[in-house]
């Protein structure tokens, strides 16, 4: 008889927890979705041609856009330069990016700013756009570097 009162007893509370977790509130839907790294295209050095190219990622009306040049010699990468430009279309991001704003906003703009030159080093390390990893907390800023980077690379080979 105690095996049946405790099998309904684990029914009834399953059957509650199921009810009650169709009942959740729907709070998130005016974040925005969680973005996913873009594709780098991998790249044969030896066919890019030497020079300086520069290039600019899609506007992202919330945070901007990317302006990444890149220098080529003797097929490798020897300089990038990463300019962070803000959604008014002209601030170039500083180290005092989002100290303005509040607490949260303000953290999460010094990890994208902070995450410009953790790209930069990267791609001059491996040489290779594909390797280059995105940072938590700063996809927006990998999707943009990725796709600046993209087009640079693009002009080297024609």
């Amino acid at each position: 008889m105690k095996i049946r009162k405790y099998a309904i007893l684990l029914f009834a509370a399953f059957a509650a927890v199921q009810l009650l977790s169709g009942c959740g509130s729907d709070d998130n839907k005016d974040e925005a979705p969680q973005e996913q790294p873009a594709q780098a295209m991998t790249v044969d050095m030896s066919k890019v041609k030497d020079g300086t190219y520069t290039a600019e990622s899609s506007m992202d009306k919330v945070h901007g856009k990317a302006v990444i040049t890149l220098t080529i010699a003797d097929h490798k990468i020897t300089a990038v330069d990463y300019k962070g430009i803000d959604k008014d279309g002209t601030t170039v991001k500083t180290s005092d990016y989002g100290k303005d704003k509040d607490p949260t906003n303000a953290k999460k703009a010094q990890v994208a700013y902070r995450s410009q030159s953790q790209y930069v080093n990267e791609l001059l390390k491996k040489q290779d756009l594909s390797k280059v990893d995105a940072i938590s907390g700063a996809t927006i800023n990998y999707n943009q570097f990725i796709e600046a980077v993209n087009k640079d690379l693009e002009q080297a080979q024609k």
